[in-house]
Order: structure tokens, then C-alpha cells, then sequence
């Protein structure tokens, strides 16, 4: 069977990320990013794990990826595509209870008084609003995360039996 043009020349274009000190990267960042070495994957050994993950890995970076291939990368990454997006609700909704932090210390500091409720209720709703969710269905994300995050005592456990 023939080799397609793309499974010829697909590549790795791998990239160099540097920390320099005091903003002198380019435009002023603390970083400076340099190509190295584009690798085509026909002369990559079948035995090169490590390159063969980093190929996978950015595979998953292309967005319009069809998702029965995406499925089929994650499992050969031995990773699980729920738990990935678990990973990334996570971290919105630890980001969406920072800036609840933020705009209830805010208030704090401006000594607004809200007409209804306290500063966190104030918060949430502001929150709430500018993302575009309802404020007791992010109360209820919050709610869900902290029960998450609390330890459960094991069943084994002597203080379980109230001992």
C-alpha cells in the first residue's frame, strides 16, 4: 500500500522555550521561544516512544480533530478524554471562585453595602452575570467542589463508627 503525501512529510516542528531574565526575550517577555530541528516522522524510529508521544501529543493541539481520532490518540496516550475535560472544569470553576474573591474583596475595600443579601452573594451574582451562568447554579459548582476537595473518612476508620 502506498504512503499518502502527509504521512511522508508530517512532521515535528518541536520548540525551545527559554527563560531570560528581566524581559529581554522579544517584546519584552521573560521567555524566548526558537525552533529547532523540524523532524519528519517517516525517518523516526518505531522504537522512539518518546517522540512518538510528543507527535500524539500534538496531534491533540489541533482543534478541528475529528473526535473518534482524538479517542484514538488519548488511548494511546493512556489517558482518558473524561478526564481530561473533568481537569479543565476543574480549573474554571477554581477560576471563576477566584475572581468571586476578587470582586467580594473589592467591595470590601470600595465599602460597597449590597441592598440584598451580604458581599458574597453580591459577588457571585456579579460574577454570575458576567459569565453568563445562573448565580445558584454556580453556588451549586462551588458547593459541589468543596465536597470534592473535603477528606471522607474511611469505613475502617474508628472515628466513622464514632468511636
Amino acid at each position: 500500500m502506498a504512503k499518502s503525501y502527509l504521512e511522508n512529510h508530517a512532521a515535528l516542528l518541536p520548540l525551545r522555550c527559554t527563560l531570560v531574565p528581566w524581559g529581554t526575550g522579544r517584546l519584552g517577555s521573560d521567555l524566548e521561544v526558537t525552533p529547532e530541528r523540524a523532524v519528519l516522522m517517516q525517518y523516526v524510529d518505531a522504537d522512539d516512544e518518546a517522540t512518538q508521544k510528543r507527535f500524539y501529543e500534538a496531534l491533540l493541539e489541533i482543534p478541528w480533530l475529528k473526535r473518534n481520532v482524538r479517542y484514538a490518540v488519548m488511548t494511546a496516550l493512556d489517558r482518558s478524554q473524561q478526564e481530561e475535560n473533568t481537569k479543565i472544569e476543574l480549573a474554571r470553576t477554581l477560576t471563576v471562585k477566584c475572581e468571586v474573591d476578587e470582586v467580594k474583596a473589592r467591595m470590601q475595600a470600595n465599602g460597597e453595602r449590597p441592598p440584598k443579601g451580604d458581599l458574597y452573594v453580591a459577588a457571585v451574582q456579579e460574577v454570575a452575570e458576567r459569565i453568563g451562568m445562573e448565580p445558584e447554579a454556580l453556588v451549586q459548582r462551588f458547593r459541589r467542589l468543596k465536597a470534592a476537595s473535603t477528606p471522607r473518612p474511611s469505613v475502617r476508620s474508628p472515628r466513622a463508627w464514632g468511636v
